[in-house]
């Protein structure tokens, strides 16, 4: 995506008016890992590679625009406000938590395989 760090921001922002400061921080820098900088998107605007898995990396959906990817991550880990096995996250992104807490919280619910993920995000965070 040669205008990743606008359609980052744009992506971002649209989190952040759903969830809040704190966890757009985190998007930001979950992306950042995720798609490598823009370089290696597996679909069209999909940011966090939602809906991919380690054994298909392409079966998430592509996104019309960034607000849309924005859209269907937070439907993602708010369980279109249903119970999630996120909330721990949830709740420290609402308390204001750091980037380092938060991918260490998602990591613990089962967002990724990785066991260095909490690390790698936390690294990418601006």
């Amino acid at each position: 995506d040669p205008n990743y760090e606008a359609d980052l921001t744009r992506y971002s922002n649209r989190v952040g008016q759903l969830l809040g400061p704190a966890i757009a921080r985190f998007a930001r820098a979950q992306s950042r890992l995720e798609v490598g900088n823009g370089q290696q998107f597996s679909t069209p605007y999909n940011f966090a590679n939602t809906g991919n898995t380690d054994s298909n990396p392409r079966t998430g959906g592509g996104f019309a625009s960034p607000e849309a990817a924005a859209d269907a991550w937070v439907a993602f880990v708010t369980n279109n406000g249903g119970p999630t096995r996120y909330q721990a996250f949830l709740d420290a992104g609402a308390a204001g938590a750091g980037v380092a807490t938060l991918a260490q919280l998602i990591w613990q619910a089962g967002y990724a395989t990785d066991p260095d993920y909490p690390a790698k995000v936390a690294a990418l965070a601006d």
